[in-house]
């Protein structure tokens, strides 16, 4: 009979090579196996012995605000503009054919205030598209500056143009505008009217 060669693994001859290859490959799993479970059990040791003893082990996450989602543009009604912005205005003109008016409107928080409770405030101002009368002519708005919103205290610039041969006096009304933003990042714009006294001026 003749002998099989013997196997470098088990040193018997009772062992085959690729059956040598089968255990050694039984015995790495079973290695790794073990080390898995012994750290298993040894956090969930560590986790039973910490809650033994009042620790905290984990918390989870806090949810500051369930009533809004960016998705739905639902604005949450405590992070609104609370204050009445500080407003500022004044106007100037100069020429005829063209005719230049520009009216300034600073806004700002007043002393001491916050515009937005849940937010940094922007704000920005807003006019009427024309201003003058059917019989004298009109101005058009052709610029605001800056073009957008801004931080509280900027002066925004409306710079209106047009060829009237006068303007009345009159009073125009402007708006200024606070933007506050809630925590989903939705936003709510609040509108705030102002007047300007523009006066006449009449062109030969």
């Amino acid at each position: 009979m003749q002998l099989r060669p013997t196997c470098g693994h088990c040193r018997s001859r009772m062992c085959s090579t690729a059956g040598d290859r089968r255990s050694q490959t039984v015995v790495r799993g079973s290695e790794n196996a073990d080390d898995i479970v012994g750290e298993s059990l040894n956090r969930r040791a560590a986790l039973r012995r910490a809650a033994a003893a009042g620790a905290v082990v984990w918390t989870a996450p806090t949810v500051l605000s369930q009533s809004v989602s960016a998705a739905d543009g639902t604005f949450t009604p405590k992070c609104e503009p609370t204050t009445t912005p500080a407003i500022q205005s004044s106007s100037d003109r100069t020429g005829c054919y063209p005719s230049v008016v520009r009216v300034s409107i600073t806004i700002g928080a007043p002393p001491g205030a916050v515009l937005c409770p849940c937010s940094t405030a922007l704000v920005d101002a807003a006019g009427p598209e024309t201003i003058g009368t059917p019989t004298l002519g009109y101005l058009t708005l052709t610029s605001t500056t800056p073009s957008a919103p801004s931080a509280p205290g900027t002066t925004f610039v409306l710079e209106y143009t047009g060829n009237p041969a006068g303007f009345p006096s009159q009073d125009v009304p402007f708006d200024a505008l606070v933007m506050c933003t809630d925590r989903a990042g939705d936003t709510k714009t609040n509108s705030y009217p102002t007047v300007e006294s523009i006066g006449a001026f009449y062109c030969d």
